[in-house]
C-alpha cells in the first residue's frame, strides 16, 4: 500500500455557527496565534499599530519565518497572500508612494503605486517555534492585556473579528505517544476560554500537515506516523466539546493534512518542480515554500467563504477549491 494511501484523511468542516459570524465578508479584524507558519515578526508592544494602509502593522510582508542560509527579501506567507490575494472584497495593495514602503509586490503595476487600503487588519501575535504553553502566552500577555479592551486603535468586535489558531507541530515533536497530545490539546482550549471570557466568538482552528512527509519526517527514525494524526483527533474532538460548551461560539477547523496530502499526492498538478530543491515545496526540511503558503491563503479563504449561516448544519464539510 502506498504511503498517501494509508494516510490518514482529515477535511476542513463547520463545527458550529452562531449569529455572531458575519461571513468572511463581515470579518474585519484578524487575531492569529501559532508558531512559524503564521508568524510575520509583529510585536503589538513596541511596532507600530496596524491600519487599512498599513494591516500587518509592519512593512508587507513583514518577517516570515527563513531559513537562516537565506539571504534578501522575504516572501509572504499564507497571512500576506490572505491580504493581498484573497479577503473578501477589495485586495490589500501595497503602494510605492507609502511611507516605509519602498518597493512594489510582484505584479503590481506602477499605476497602482498608491496602493489600496486592506479590509483585513491583522494582529498577528506568532512566534517561530511556538508551542501551545507559548500560544497561551500569546493569548494572555498580548492579546488580552494589550489589546482585549478594545482600544481605540484595535476596535474589534465579536463580530468583526476572526480568531484563527494554527499550532500542534512543535508540541507534538515533543510527545512520544499518541495519546500523550490528548492533554495538550486541552491545554490550548483552556487557552481558548480565555479568548471566549475576552469575548471572541469566530474561532478557526488549522491542524496540523502530514509531517512525516516532510523532508525532516521522512529522515526522522524516531518520529511515529501516527503522532499527528492524533493531534488531529483530538483537535477536533476538543473543537467540538469547546462548541457545545458555548453556544455563542461559531467553530471552524481549515484541515492543513488535506492540503498539504493533495500537494504531495501530486505536486505536478500544483505546479511544483520534482527537480526543484524539496521538491519546490519545502524551504528547508520542516517549512514550506511561498507557493505552498499561496495555496493555503486561497483554500482558507474558499472555507470561510463558504460557512454561510444560512442553511449551514453542524458538521458540514467545508470544501476547496480544486483548482490548481
Amino acid at each position: 500500500m502506498s504511503e498517501s494511501a494509508s494516510t490518514p484523511e482529515f477535511t476542513s468542516r463547520v463545527v458550529q455557527l452562531t449569529s455572531t459570524w458575519p461571513g468572511f465578508g463581515g470579518i474585519t479584524h484578524l487575531m492569529v496565534f501559532g508558531g512559524s507558519y503564521c508568524t510575520v515578526g509583529y510585536s503589538v508592544g513596541t511596532d507600530p499599530h496596524p491600519t487599512p494602509a498599513n494591516p500587518l502593522g509592519i512593512p508587507f510582508p513583514g518577517l516570515p519565518y527563513r531559513p537562516p542560509h537565506l539571504t534578501g527579501a522575504r516572501d509572504p506567507n499564507w497571512v500576506g497572500h490572505l491580504i493581498t490575494k484573497y479577503s473578501p472584497g477589495a485586495n490589500y495593495v501595497q503602494g510605492t508612494k507609502r511611507r516605509g514602503f519602498s518597493a512594489l509586490i510582484p505584479g503590481v503595476k506602477a499605476s497602482e503605486s498608491r496602493g489600496s487600503d486592506s479590509p483585513l487588519i491583522v494582529f498577528d501575535f506568532a512566534k517561530s517555534g511556538a508551542r501551545v504553553p507559548d500560544v497561551e502566552s500569546q493569548i494572555s500577555n498580548q492579546f488580552i492585556s494589550q489589546i482585549g479592551s478594545k482600544p481605540s486603535w484595535a476596535a474589534w468586535t465579536a463580530e468583526s473579528s476572526l480568531f484563527v489558531t494554527w499550532v500542534g507541530i512543535n508540541d507534538c515533536a515533543f510527545v512520544s505517544e499518541p495519546n500523550g497530545v490528548v492533554d495538550v490539546v486541552r491545554a490550548l482550549f483552556v487557552a481558548q476560554e480565555k479568548l471566549y471570557q475576552a469575548g471572541a466568538r469566530n474561532f478557526l482552528f488549522v491542524d496540523v500537515p502530514p509531517i512525516k512527509r516532510s523532508p525532516a519526517g521522512l529522515k526522522s527514525k524516531l518520529l511515529k506516523p501516527t503522532i499527528h494524526p492524533a493531534w488531529n483527533t483530538a483537535l477536533r474532538d476538543a473543537a467540538q466539546k469547546f462548541a457545545l460548551a458555548h453556544d455563542g461560539a461559531s467553530v471552524m477547523i481549515f484541515s492543513s493534512w488535506d492540503t498539504f496530502t493533495r500537494i504531495l499526492d501530486d505536486a505536478a498538478s500544483y505546479g511544483f518542480d520534482a527537480n526543484a530543491k524539496f521538491g519546490g515545496i519545502w524551504i528547508d526540511h520542516l517549512h514550506p515554500t511561498t507557493k505552498v503558503h499561496d495555496i493555503l491563503a486561497r483554500e482558507i479563504s474558499t472555507c470561510l467563504n463558504g460557512a454561510v449561516k444560512s442553511g449551514v448544519s453542524e458538521g458540514l464539510e467545508l470544501g476547496v477549491s480544486s483548482s490548481k
